[in-house]
């Protein structure tokens, strides 16, 4: 068990910085420099996830970061803590967490103890950014660094909190290591076809890429109506067989563990979600526009095709892939389509 204290004393100040990320050690302009959704950026007098920060006239590409609110302590001394209770990441990768402090009545200037506990190896934490929020409230963001021989599963660590010499309790946050796969569902229901026998029974040829990373190939076509899923990976596939409930049904699934999937959607009327209503950054696919959603642990690339400018119909595309495989590869793929 390693056990660490981190104290520091609050000191409550506005600071006025430029809009910028934190570059974290040996980060350089290469284009190999992977952001995240929970990257820190400060802005004025603040200091906030990436996925947070909006500016003007410049779309955010970044899902969401999930935070809790608990209360700590009780009676007059109660304090509210805003922080990432349950992260999902890959190995070799640092999640920030901002553990956000506030009370309900002026914030009171003491010291703040934070002290971890059950850390289990591999795993480090590091404190950075003290008191980066705003008046009346105090933030510190702490780095957690996961070693690339760190193995899949949930490793629960503790933070306990005390504000002036008062014990106020302990925070639980669990890491949820994966080995870079995704689930997939597919209705037990769900036809198991090549890619002829798609082409045959939807009428069109179904473009496919011709690029993979090593080792990765498709290892299983499913079809539902118009649309294709292939499921490629660089191992085989686990499967397993789930239930769910929705509204008081009960659904039969086969889930599927991969590392990529992409989906090929014919779209006969050629009604769909133009690609500039889609979340995320605009890349440019061999002339045609495309929208590249990051998150924290998948990309997620969304990308239109009009075979025949005299008719309606339009092919779209989405490649979903684990962070272990970079954007440019990602591109790479989808460049590849045979309709290109």
């Amino acid at each position: 068990m390693k056990k660490l204290l981190y104290t520091c004393l609050v000191t409550i100040t506005v600071t006025l910085l430029p809009l910028t990320a934190c570059q974290t050690e040996g980060e350089t302009n290469s284009t190999a420099i992977i952001e995240s959704a929970d990257d820190i950026v400060f802005t004025p007098g603040d200091c906030a996830y990436r996925t947070n920060v909006h500016q003007q006239g410049v779309e955010n590409p970044w899902l969401p970061v999930k935070t809790v609110e608990v209360a700590l302590g009780e009676d007059d001394n109660t304090a509210y803590v805003r922080y990432r209770d349950y992260i999902v990441t890959i190995a070799g990768e640092t999640r920030n967490n901002i553990i956000d402090i506030r009370t309900p009545v002026a914030f009171v200037v003491g010291n703040i103890n934070l002290e971890i506990n059950n850390l289990s190896d591999g795993i480090e934490i590091t404190r950075r950014d003290q008191n980066c929020g705003r008046p009346g409230n105090y933030k510190e963001v702490l780095a957690i660094e996961i070693s690339p021989d760190v193995q899949p599963g949930e490793y629960t660590f503790e933070i306990d909190v005390a504000i002036e010499d008062i014990d106020y309790g302990t925070l639980t946050c669990t890491l949820n290591i994966v080995e870079g796969m995704f689930n997939v569902l597919f209705l037990t229901s769900a036809q198991e076809v090549t890619l002829k026998e798609a082409s045959e029974m939807v009428g069109v040829d179904f473009p496919t890429p011709s690029y993979f990373p090593v080792d990765y190939e498709v290892k299983k076509i499913f079809i539902y109506k118009s649309e294709i899923t292939l499921l490629i990976s660089d191992k085989s596939l686990e499967e397993k067989p789930v239930t769910k409930t929705y509204s008081s049904k009960t659904f039969e699934y086969n889930q599927y563990q991969c590392r990529m999937e992409i989906t090929i959607r014919w779209i006969d009327d050629g009604f769909y979600i133009p690609p500039h209503k889609v979340p995320g950054k605009v890349v440019n696919i061999k002339d045609n526009w495309a929208k590249l959603t990051p998150s924290n642990n998948n990309y997620r690339l969304w990308l239109y095709y009009k075979p025949n400018v005299d008719d309606p119909g339009v092919f779209e595309f989405v490649i979903t892939a684990n962070r272990t495989i970079s954007e440019n590869e990602i591109i790479k793929i989808a460049e590849s389509f045979n309709c290109f």
